[in-house]
């Protein structure tokens, strides 16, 4: 990793990170999805950046990768939302998420998922293996009686690429494998109050490009 790719990867880190915050900022009852998104897309684009992914707003029992039809919106009310926002910079990605509880109920949910990122960001360092990043993360959402989503999981970050090696568990699967100097990864602790496996539902509406061809 040389030091133009690690200065691009703390821009992108940087632009993803506010505008985490600005996009959780807009989410409010009564707020339009696609309003939110053009907003979000718009803060990253004037700051310099560009969306590594659209912007993604799950609500609910959806735990990620869910957007609204482009010709089909949805207005906010009382959902919990999980905002995932990605954001490259010639073409290094910052990738981050939080959740928003426009319900009121389900505080301490959301608070292991932050508390579990909180430790990890404390506790991760060379030589750390997986399994334990695993195990802090299931121990942190452990404490609030919630357990970790186990086929959901973080994931190495890479030029142009979204979705690389490591593989970052939820819970303590056993892998031995150290995190070495120069990794880029992501950390996305999924908490639950159900049984910690989620499966595949619905119409897919995210896409990626790969090459032209014949019509």
């Amino acid at each position: 990793m040389d030091k133009q790719y690690v200065e691009n990867a703390k821009t992108a880190g940087r632009i993803a990170a506010e505008a985490l915050q600005y996009g959780a900022s807009l989410i409010k009852p009564g707020a339009s999805y696609h309003d939110v998104y053009a907003k979000i897309v718009d803060f990253i684009v004037d700051r310099g950046g560009f969306p590594a992914f659209p912007p993604q707003m799950s609500f609910d029992a959806t735990a990620a990768h869910f957007m609204t039809s482009p010709t089909k919106d949805h207005v906010f009310s009382s959902e919990i939302v999980k905002l995932d926002v990605g954001v490259a910079v010639n073409g290094v990605i910052g990738d981050n998420a939080l959740t928003i509880d426009l319900s009121g109920k389900y505080g301490d949910l959301v608070l292991a998922s932050r508390e579990a990122i909180e430790l990890v960001r404390k506790r991760v360092r060379v030589g750390l293996t997986l399994g334990e990043i695993g195990a802090l993360i299931e121990d942190a959402i452990g404490e609030r009686g919630f357990v970790p989503v186990r086929n959901l999981s973080g994931h190495g970050l890479g030029s142009y690429v979204i979705h690389t090696s490591p593989t970052v568990p939820n819970y303590d699967n056993g892998d031995s494998s150290p995190i070495v100097s120069g990794m880029h990864f992501a950390c996305e602790p999924f908490a639950t109050d159900g049984i910690g496996l989620i499966g595949e539902v619905g119409t897919a509406e995210i896409y990626s490009y790969s090459a032209g061809g014949p019509v």
